[in-house]
């Protein structure tokens, strides 16, 4: 668990933050959310199925996790953003951290209200 902290505290690389931790980590995140919503989709009415509460604390399991992921990634990803040796690339990666803020306030929120 190195890795979190180096890239809480800016010490990681951005190139790994940004395309390891950012980018591949999101991907993976997505498929498993994907997965546990076809499970529940697919569950409904079938016998046997989890109940409709154990499907809510998944999903709000979840969330939460998501939203603790998302603060640390946007962090690390402002911390370390000039780790590297062109200034204009680390400028363009804070970007990209503020850019991200909104879009996944939304999306906690509109996930949470559905």
């Amino acid at each position: 668990m190195r890795w979190l902290k180096l890239a809480w505290h800016g010490e990681e690389r951005l190139w790994k933050v940004l395309w390891v931790y950012g980018v591949a980590v999101s991907c993976v995140g997505f498929f498993a959310a994907l997965a546990v919503e076809m499970g529940i989709a697919m569950s409904t009415g079938v016998v046997g199925a989890p109940s409709e509460s154990t499907w809510f604390l998944v999903y709000d399991s979840w969330l939460a996790l998501s939203s603790c992921y998302w603060v640390w990634i946007i962090v690390s990803l402002w911390r370390c953003a000039f780790n590297l040796k062109q200034r204009l690339l680390g400028d363009g990666a804070r970007i990209v951290a503020v850019c991200i803020v909104p879009v996944i306030t939304y999306q906690l929120l509109w996930g949470r209200i559905k």
